[in-house]
């Protein structure tokens, strides 16, 4: 079934009719989006299943207020979903619920018995005192559906205080089905570079405890091109480190307190199904089209192994044969997913580089056959080739040992079973790292599986450390030290759209020209063209 048709299907013209596809774009087109409500958190839908979605709002503290109810009063809300997309609802399934205090007044519906692959409106009133946004949902095809096209955008890492959310106003523009946040959604604290680069008001307290952390969604729930974007579309949502804490990993016992409240508030701001919590990794089918696996890579990883995560060589600690990032359980769970899965293509969303990502690596007239020939003439003893062989890798340099760097024996193994496969259908859609970087997943001398990482929203890279120009001549030199990538891009926030086909993955860097004010002109930067199978990529 085309994209198109499970649409037409349901006798809708489908999300893509609500936005403006338009490449490029200046921002004298642009408003900011109407706020007629007054609305001060929106409307959210994530974790679509072919019968079902979650839908999310959070009712104001206005509307408390001018109701006369204290923070200890709960409040009786009305939600409602309907099949589709313009007019009055005519409701599929309306009920009435409690906003409750304990959960800082958020209401997240587990909305289920809804067709495959349709588009739904929704919301949320108070009699007499409150209508919400409209939201517009979406179910995921059914897994038997044969899809020619499916269109995701994935994003990743909005700091607040350094950059506006111009990114965002572009995805609001698009016409993509479904899209993915791969953490970094609020940030817990300030740090001194962050003031550095900051452009509009942030939170001075590091964020601790519950309320505190619940204080930040709050904050970046503020920018209306983030409410937009929620509002739009059907969101599938992973944490990273930053809802937590930098570089957190769930096996440190000291933090477990701290840990909790912090996934409690990203349960509670996050149109995630309560069902996972605290767990965060599950499966999304798209047809026959495609598997999404969600890994979660923070709350069951070891702990930093060398001394320092960032510019440094692996040490021997992180080379341990049983050194895990997934944890045992969620290992086997993502082994078998991949082992019995039989769509075109199968996605892994890391929040995390899988790929190696060197800042030096050994020149060529150092490779173990070129210094034999050169200065011995003859082949070296085994012994001290290997011993070489050792000490040359121990003197690569890493951009972070926080990511797969700091786990290859693991990394490995994951990289054997999809050799082992041999569909060349594997792709990575990874967050984290600030800017972006696309290469091959190689393993015994093949390309295994194509990754992509997306540059942040607003957190500040290398582009913005360094002047624009400057990015721009590093970009090569990291080519240079990482022959397995295809492209580098230091200099450019954005958002990743991608188009799956049964053959292909086409994918497009969209850029904003600036993130230093509220509306800015946007454009499509990179495009690259995945072949499913062998791989290849044309850009």
């Amino acid at each position: 079934m085309q994209r198109r048709s499970f649409v037409q299907k349901c006798g809708l013209s489908g999300l893509g009719a609500l936005c403006f596809p338009q490449f490029a774009v200046s921002a004298g087109e642009l408003e900011l989006p109407d706020q007629k409500s007054g609305d001060q958190y929106g409307v959210a839908s994530g974790d679509p299943s072919e019968n079902g979605v979650t839908i999310w709002t959070r009712i104001p503290d206005f509307i408390r207020a001018r109701m006369g109810l204290g923070n200890s009063a709960s409040i009786e809300v009305r939600w409602w979903i309907s099949e589709g997309s313009e007019g009055e609802p005519i409701c599929k399934e309306t009920n009435l619920v409690q906003a409750s205090p304990e959960r800082d007044f958020v209401l997240k519906i587990p909305v289920e018995n809804l067709s495959p692959g349709c588009s739904y409106r929704y919301g949320f009133e108070i009699e007499g005192e409150w209508k919400s946004d409209t939201g517009f949902a979406r179910t995921l095809p059914a897994q038997g559906d044969e899809l020619l096209e499916m269109k995701f955008a994935y994003v990743s890492c909005q700091n607040y205080g350094t950059g506006f959310y111009t990114v965002f106003q572009a995805l609001a523009q698009d016409n993509v089905d479904f899209c993915v946040h791969l953490g970094d959604s609020i940030y817990e604290r300030v740090s001194e570079r962050d003031r550095f680069f900051q452009v509009r008001p942030d939170s001075e307290t590091e964020a601790r405890t519950l309320a505190e952390y619940r204080e930040r969604y709050k904050l970046v729930l503020s920018d209306p091109w983030f409410r937009e974007v929620r509002r739009r579309f059907t969101w599938i949502c992973l944490p990273d480190d930053h809802e937590v804490m930098n570089d957190y990993y769930g096996s440190d016992p000291k933090q477990e307190a701290r840990r909790r409240d912090a996934l409690q508030a990203y349960f509670e701001y996050t149109p995630l199904a309560d069902v996972h919590f605290p767990a965060v990794h599950r499966t999304f089918r798209f047809g026959k089209l495609a598997t999404l696996f969600a890994l979660d890579e923070r709350q069951y990883r070891d702990g930093q192994a060398c001394a320092n995560n960032y510019l440094k060589p692996q040490c021997d600690a992180s080379n341990a044969p049983g050194r895990t990032l997934l944890g045992k359980r969620q290992k086997s769970w993502f082994k078998e997913g991949i082992l019995g899965s039989d769509s075109h293509w199968n996605i892994l969303l890391s929040q995390v580089m899988f790929m190696p990502q060197r800042v030096i690596d050994r020149p060529d007239f150092l490779r173990p056959d070129a210094r034999e020939e050169t200065l011995h003439h003859f082949p070296v003893r085994k012994l001290e080739q290997d011993k070489w062989v050792a000490n040359r890798k121990k003197a690569d340099v890493y951009v972070s040992l926080d990511s797969w760097d700091g786990f290859p024996a693991e990394r490995s193994e994951i990289l054997d079973m999809l050799a082992s496969r041999g569909q060349g259908n594997t792709l990575v859609w990874t967050g984290d790292i600030h800017n972006s970087y696309g290469g091959w997943l190689q393993y015994g001398g093949r390309n295994v599986g194509y990754e992509l990482s997306t540059g942040s929203i607003s957190s500040y890279g290398v582009g913005d450390i360094f002047r624009f120009g400057t990015a721009k001549l590093l970009e090569p030199l990291i080519r240079r030290a990482n022959r397995h990538m295809t492209t580098v891009d230091l200099r450019h926030h954005m958002y990743v759209r991608v188009t799956l086909t049964p053959h292909n993955a086409q994918f497009e860097t969209v850029c904003p020209a600036t993130i230093f004010r509220p509306l800015a002109p946007f454009s499509v930067v990179t495009c690259q063209n995945v072949k499913h199978g062998s791989l290849e990529v044309q850009c």
